[in-house]
């Protein structure tokens, strides 16, 4: 190995020398660093970075020490060196950062008014030069507040800006103001403090010109942080952090004692108090570790005290004070052990209320409901052989038959498996392969149809004359109680398809106790009454039936049924004309319905997508109450509810509690079981009886979703693969899907399953599907581009705008998105056939080759409007 040899010590002219480099990596940045520090000459050409890394290992501490405590001698410029290319290092620096959501969106830039909280934390003091306290500090809070910042967003990438105290001259007591960018990549295989470190070596030559060169706006950061020695600083010095308010500011004040305290300033339209009390728990938290250790990798620092952890532990269900709403409080679950006894709770109290009205006219009264389910339930042991355990398909629209034909099968312990009636051929053949089944009910008008879809399954339509005839001449006494036997937590109730990555989908199983708890406990919560009139949109595969049939049957309300082709066409009439006082519908429906004309309305349930303020404000203003629901399918579907009632300056809204009382909601750092502290983004995991018994046919899969529950013995959570985070108060927010799925008008789609169907047709043309916005809608986009096309790596680089084709390739381009339509058409549901087509030069790839989804809908969102039109029309 070639021994370096060694100079004087350090002094101006050397760092300039070594760090008037702005376009260096960070790697060859340190490599430097620790040449300078270790007193080698790196201007030996026979000594390589890597020996002088292995020699001498980094002491960066040591080095800013030095920088920072020696005064800038006032000396005339070397020759030797060359003037910094300022604007190149702060462009190089912040390349490629997106900010992520912190906080509220607010429609201001920056902070209006401000709100304070503070905390105090007492740190023994090092022996040393107090410049070298300072920095020790300083380096401490920025490390720490970075790590509470990535915590709360769920990004790897923080911006935040440093304002600090520097002396301009030693020799004279006057103090001056710097504010800088600082950016921590928590994927960089260098430490936040070596990251730190590197940038602020650099602040002699560039801190002066920062913001004039970056030119970034206050709302293009997370926050301003102060860190200043002393509490007091010259206030005429402090000009530009008056101009530069961000909605989250930071102030760290120290004083030779050890006393630290954190001050935060917010706004309160984007800021709760509580939580940022939290955040300065965690700061606190975190400080302490990284004064500790400086180079503590990221993912170790704990910012979770006992106590916060007990509580994510336990986070409170819904309260819904039943009484003053004239509601029923919530019973014990416990009373019921099938899913078809919900039905007869009514049955003995209210025989006579009507239960099914269909276009407006009383079908079934609840007595009569249930006579005529017991009938069918005879019908299908005694002339079809269906058995208890025995799988049954279903393939219908809604029409009060079908409501008596699940309490039929329930009440004989049959499951149910229903397919869409929209499936093309080839997702009708992947929906039901595997099932153990070759028995399919329908009805008369469904039938032609399902027997061009099927191969050979027995089909009966239960409407049919003849099977009417035989039925209603059954007894419509109860059935023998010996016909159902069993643990009700396995006894499989029914089975619903949900989108699968592979293309084939994924079928939830669900128990007779997964619906007893979920609707003896959500029926207070969703605010369902003997008074209540459900007006019923959702077909049999969706798992809105549970909400709309079996919630309101329990609570004693009534089911409001039209001809799907009515509500699809003059909905707000339909609404209108059934007198419906509650419907459960998508926020893109919500906003196209008027409340002032629906004055019978009285709650509405939104589920499927975020509900925006918009949306929220548009029904609240009419004294309409809103329901927002989240939870999918797996969980029958919905574990958390929020109730709102009253209008809120809050933008974001929460979808709340558990609605039931044995439930937990979870919020877990991703692929661990390790809590993630209140405020900070992670994998939303719900635990208690209403998680499903998994995928039927698929154990892989369950085993990877359905775990047992480490916090609770005897209970089973599912990970649903959504991002979240609870506030103070325990309530629930949805941030978005941590895989490939979307939702789109209120269905949730797997990205993954379209794009193994386009994948199929063998095109000569890559394609990637993402959901977009245009002209304010969202839309399904398949992105096109030629299989040879050079890779447009984002990398360290803007958004690419080479976006245009040539007349040649675009016209095939034209063709090969109508040939890929016309392949995904039959193979998917109408929803998932994608609406737009985006034919494009090439498709943006991270450095390691992967898609780049974000930066693909950058380049969707730069492109001229007539070509995001696309080439294919949605019809």
């Amino acid at each position: 190995m070639a021994t370096a040899r060694t100079r004087s010590p350090l002094d101006a002219a050397d760092i300039v020398r070594f760090l008037d480099a702005p376009t260096v990596d960070h790697a060859t940045l340190q490599s430097t660093i620790n040449a300078i520090f270790s007193n080698v000459d790196a201007k030996q050409p026979h000594v390589s970075s890597e020996v002088i890394c292995e020699d001498a290992r980094p002491n960066t501490d040591a080095l800013l020490t030095n920088i920072l405590a020696r005064p800038t001698p006032d000396v005339a410029p070397s020759t030797e060196l060359r003037q910094p290319d300022t604007e190149a290092y702060w462009q190089t620096l912040l390349r490629g950062f997106t900010k992520a959501a912190l906080g509220e969106l607010i429609p201001h830039p920056v902070a209006s008014a401000s709100c304070r909280a503070d905390t105090m934390v007492h740190i023994t003091s090092s022996i040393g030069e107090p410049q070298v306290e300072h920095l020790r500090v300083r380096i401490a809070v920025l490390s720490a507040w970075a790590a509470v910042l990535s915590a709360h967003t769920g990004s790897d990438d923080i911006v935040v800006a440093d304002g600090f105290e520097v002396l301009t001259k030693p020799e004279k007591d006057a103090s001056g103001y710097s504010l800088v960018p600082r950016r921590i990549q928590f994927t960089s295989a260098n430490t936040v403090h070596q990251q730190l470190s590197i940038q602020i070596t650099q602040d002699a030559l560039h801190a002066s010109h920062a913001w004039e060169t970056t030119k970034m706006r206050p709302e293009g950061v997370y926050s301003l942080v102060e860190i200043l020695s002393e509490p007091e600083i010259m206030e005429n010095n402090r000009s530009l952090v008056r101009a530069f308010e961000t909605p989250l500011q930071l102030s760290t004040t120290y004083t030779a004692s050890g006393a630290v305290t954190f001050s935060s300033q917010y706004d309160p339209a984007a800021f709760v108090k509580g939580d940022v009390e939290y955040m300065l728990n965690h700061l606190v938290l975190a400080f302490q570790q990284f004064l500790a250790e400086p180079n503590i990798p990221h993912d170790r620092v704990d910012l979770i005290s006992v106590e916060e952890r007990s509580f994510t532990l336990n986070f409170p269900t819904i309260d819904i004070e039943a009484e003053k709403l004239g509601l029923e409080a919530a019973e014990d679950p416990a009373r019921y052990r099938y899913a078809h006894e919900l039905l007869l709770r009514q049955v003995s109290a209210r025989p006579d209320a009507v239960a099914i009205e269909w276009e407006g006219e009383p079908v079934y009264t609840y007595a009569q409901l249930d006579a005529a389910s017991n009938k069918l339930a005879k019908y299908f042991v005694s002339e079809l052989g269906i058995r208890l355990g025995g799988l049954v398909m279903l393939f219908s629209h809604h029409s009060p038959h079908v409501i008596v034909m699940l309490y039929a099968l329930l009440k004989i312990g049959a499951p149910y498996l229903p397919v869409d009636i929209d499936s093309p051929p080839e997702l009708f053949r992947r929906s039901i392969e595997g099932c153990s089944s070759d028995l399919f009910l329908t009805v008369k008008a469904m039938e032609p149809r399902l027997r061009e879809l099927c191969w050979g399954q027995r089909i009966v339509a239960i409407d049919e004359d003849e099977v009417v005839a035989k039925y209603s001449a059954l007894d419509g006494a109860p059935l023998d109680p010996a016909l159902l036997k069993g643990d009700p937590a396995k006894m499989l109730a029914y089975i619903n398809l949900t989108s699968g990555s592979t293309g084939v989908p994924k079928k939830c199983m669900l128990s007779h106790a997964n619906v007893v708890h979920f609707v003896v406990g959500a029926a207070p919560a969703y605010l369902r009454a003997p008074e209540t009139r459900q007006l019923q949109m959702y077909d049999l595969q969706y798992d809105g039936m549970v909400d709309d049939v079996f919630l309101t049957h329990y609570a004693g309300g009534t089911i409001c049924m039209v001809p799907k082709a009515h509500f699809e066409t003059r909905l707000q009439d339909v609404l209108r004309e059934t007198r419906a006082t509650s419907f459960t519908t998508s926020p893109t429906l919500g906003k196209m319905l008027d409340p002032a004309v629906l004055p019978s309305l009285k709650v509405i349930t939104f589920t499927g997508e975020p509900l925006t303020k918009s949306v929220r404000d548009r029904w609240l203003v009419h004294g309409k109450i809103l329901l927002n629901g989240f939870g999918p399918t797996e969980t029958i579907c919905g574990f958390a509810l929020e109730v709102i009632m009253h209008k809120s300056a809050a933008h974001d809204t929460p979808v709340g509690f558990a609605m039931e009382k044995s439930t937990r909601i979870y919020i877990l750092r991703p692929n661990t079981i390790q809590p993630m502290p209140v405020g900070c983004v992670g994998e939303i995991v719900v635990s208690g009886p209403i998680v499903g018994m998994g995928y039927y046919g698929d154990v892989e899969k369950t085993k990877e979703a359905y775990v047992d529950d480490p916090f609770r013995k005897g209970f089973r959570m599912y990970r649903t693969g959504d991002f979240g985070r609870v506030n103070h108060e325990g309530r629930l927010f949805f941030l978005g899907r941590r895989d490939m799925q979307v939702g789109v008008e209120g269905y949730r789609i797997e990205l993954g399953q379209i794009e193994s169907v386009l994948l199929q047709a063998q095109s000569t043309w890559l394609s990637a599907v993402d959901i977009v916005t245009h002209k304010g809608k969202t839309h399904l986009a398949a992105f096109l581009a030629p299989r040879l096309a050079r890779i447009n790596t984002t990398s360290d680089a803007q958004p690419s705008s080479d976006t245009t084709l040539a007349p040649a390739l675009m016209a095939e381009a034209t063709a090969e998105a109508k040939r890929l339509k016309e392949f995904a058409t039959p193979r998917l549901l109408p929803m998932m056939v994608p609406t737009l087509w985006i034919p494009l030069a090439a498709l943006p790839r991270t450095a390691t080759g992967k898609l780049d989804r974000k930066t693909l809908k950058a380049v969707f969102d730069k492109l001229e409007p007539c070509l995001q039109e696309g080439v294919v029309g949605s019809s």
